[in-house]
């Protein structure tokens, strides 16, 4: 039989007892009550939660003891018609006009770590220079003083560079680069960065610091070698931009011309996690527990102000870095989080406005699906599921586990529609699978995102590993590569056994200056791919666009896709036969049905 129970913000945690009329207040209320009578489920168990925002001061922990038993679901659900919010952010409310002629407030937030501000349910700007969309291009480095230098017209002298962030672009990854001091020589500006990032930078093989001022007549390597300032006051000039000052303990911001702020929705996160969902052992797995209808919303990542950010690929970054391109990586927080978990479903729910990952499938995952959500306006990656690299071991040794239950097998990812991730780190993915075996990756919707649709795989390798049997298939992507390099729609590494890429529709109309992107793209040592039936739609210029990309790999099939650019770059041997290119492949009777078969399941493109 199943019982319902509520939890309300205008509910109470002491005197509450769940009902309808008398809700409790949190979450973790219901989820300490429902530990106690799970035992004797007999029917599924609902979680009702009113409209209304819930503000969390720490993060909600899920395990073992809070799943569903004898067979029946746990449910944290939605009540009909109604949105419950779960913020990781409180609101600011205190704000004084500090400089009239600039229109800059500020509000005493005292000792905070954030890297992130919300304001009327849009992102806003750290204080940045030049302002958002424009960037300078690197002058060039000084590698063996591990200097990068900048022109010095392109500057903007500093009282208080203490906490001042170059943000570098190169090829395919970001780069957070704390400032630590910079001096002036012959016109030109030279930067110091801290530690450790600043080891990690001139270490890294990939993607390289080119010798750029050598290159005087190779724009497309200047272009590749992109930066902007941010973090400190004097960026402080364009409406919906702020800085925190960490000395004084002040949040500075600047709205809209004759807006005003005492009407501002102004929230600052403090969370970077919102539900941690995580087993004790593979013993004990969670399981049964089912997420509808919430809105996650309002983190913050801070590991770049402390560390700097070394970015590697699909949302990963480097934690160490050795001679001999040997690389440990790590991995970003994400708003949900789920390690040794099975039969968890998240459903129809929205992620909005985070930090850093939406939803973050760790480790030994399966059989938990992913289905209808909605991913906008992230600071990294829609989804992230399987393991990459662990921070104690080289990016390039393949997963192959001792105990098989440490994998990510049979979870299925559909129906979710992701739109403007990758909005702080930008060598970020809608989707993002790493060491994956089984997947199921349908039906999804992609829209403008500065890397990579789809990316699936890592260790850059031929040898077997624990990535297999993994399907892509009616997804829609449109505008990928729309600030990065070297990425694609759809995106693959290493030997994956039986995998099958087909029925996908990968479209975008502009592309990254100076490189260029390819769709589908079978980058280092993928093998083993089935590649058919898949519609690309790109320009036909000049730059480096191809429908397609093999690198290195071994052994597959790529037949009967359509395009209307037939430029393609194979590097081995693979099968490729029987594909179709015209100018107008929409008038293909065989396009038109993968065309009305992708994407979210009941809508049409």
């Amino acid at each position: 039989m199943e019982k319902v129970f509520y939890v309300s913000t205008f509910g109470n945690d002491e005197y509450g007892d769940g009902s309808y009329g008398n809700p409790w207040a949190t979450i973790n209320k219901a989820k300490s009550y429902i530990r106690e009578i799970s035992d004797a489920m007999t029917g599924d168990i609902d979680i009702c939660i009113k409209g209304g925002t819930y503000y969390l001061d720490k993060t909600i922990e899920f395990d073992e003891r809070d799943s569903g038993k004898n067979g029946f679901n746990i449910k944290y659900c939605s009540c009909e018609n109604e949105t419950p919010v779960i913020s990781g952010g409180q609101k600011i409310i205190d704000w004084t006009l500090y400089n009239s002629q600039k229109n800059i407030y500020r509000a005493f937030v005292g000792e905070k770590s954030f890297r992130q501000l919300y304001i009327n349910g849009k992102r806003g700007i750290m204080a940045r220079y030049p302002k958002r969309g424009a960037f300078f291009k690197v002058f060039d480095y000084d590698k063996m003083k591990q200097e990068i230098i900048l022109d010095i017209s392109e500057f903007r002298n500093l009282q208080n560079s203490v906490d001042t962030e170059m943000v570098l672009l190169t090829e395919w990854a970001e780069n957070y680069l704390r400032i630590e001091s910079y001096y002036i020589k012959d016109h030109k500006v030279h930067i110091i960065i801290k530690q450790p990032e600043r080891d990690m930078l001139f270490k890294r093989a990939f993607p390289r610091l080119y010798d750029i001022a050598s290159m005087e007549n190779e724009d497309w390597i200047k272009d590749k070698q992109e930066y902007y300032l941010e973090n400190a006051y004097e960026f402080l000039e364009d409406e919906n931009e702020w800085y925190y000052d960490k000395n004084s303990k002040y949040l500075y911001f600047k709205p809209s011309e004759n807006e005003d702020i005492t009407r501002l929705d102004i929230i600052m996160p403090n969370l970077e996690t919102l539900f941690k969902i995580e087993a004790s052992s593979y013993e004990n797995m969670v399981k049964s527990i089912v997420f509808s209808g919430l809105k996650f919303a309002h983190t913050t990542w801070n590991y770049p102000s402390y560390n700097g950010y070394i970015g590697l690929q699909a949302g990963m970054y480097a934690v160490k870095v050795f001679e001999g391109n040997i690389v440990y990586g790590g991995r970003p927080k994400a708003a949900v989080y789920i390690k040794g978990a099975k039969n968890i479903k998240f459903e129809e729910n929205s992620f909005e406005l985070l930090g850093s990952t939406g939803l973050d499938l760790h480790r030994g995952t399966k059989n938990n699906i992913v289905k209808g959500n909605v991913f906008k306006d992230l600071g990294g990656n829609g989804i992230t599921i399987g393991i990459f690299s662990e921070e104690w071991e080289n990016i390039s040794v393949p997963f192959n586990p001792k105990d098989l239950r440490d994998r990510s097998i049979n979870d299925e990812i559909s129906n979710n529609y992701i739109e403007k991730i990758g909005q702080d780190n930008f060598g970020t993915c809608a989707i993002s699978a790493g060491y994956v075996t089984n997947i199921k990756i349908v039906h999804n919707e992609m829209y403008d995102l500065p890397y990579t649709g789809i990316s699936i795989g890592w260790g850059w390798t031929k040898e077997k590993s624990v990535m297999e049997n993994n399907y892509i298939a009616y997804n829609k992507i449109i505008d990928f590569c729309k600030l990065m390099y070297d990425g694609g729609g759809i995106y693959t590494l290493s030997n994956q056994g039986n995998s099958v890429i087909e029925n996908n529709y990968c479209k975008t109309s502009s592309c990254a200056k100076g490189y260029g992107y390819r769709t589908i793209y079978l980058d280092e040592n993928s093998s083993n791919f089935t590649v058919q039936n898949n519609v690309v739609d790109i320009p036909n210029t000049n730059e480096s666009i191809e429908w397609f990309y093999a690198n290195n790999g071994a052994e597959g099939v790529v037949s009967n896709n359509f395009s209307n650019n037939s430029t393609q770059h194979i590097q081995y041997e693979i099968e490729c036969k029987d594909n179709n290119f015209t100018d107008n492949v929409y008038l293909l009777d065989r396009v038109k049905n993968v065309l009305n078969n992708v994407g979210i399941e009941g809508q049409k493109v």
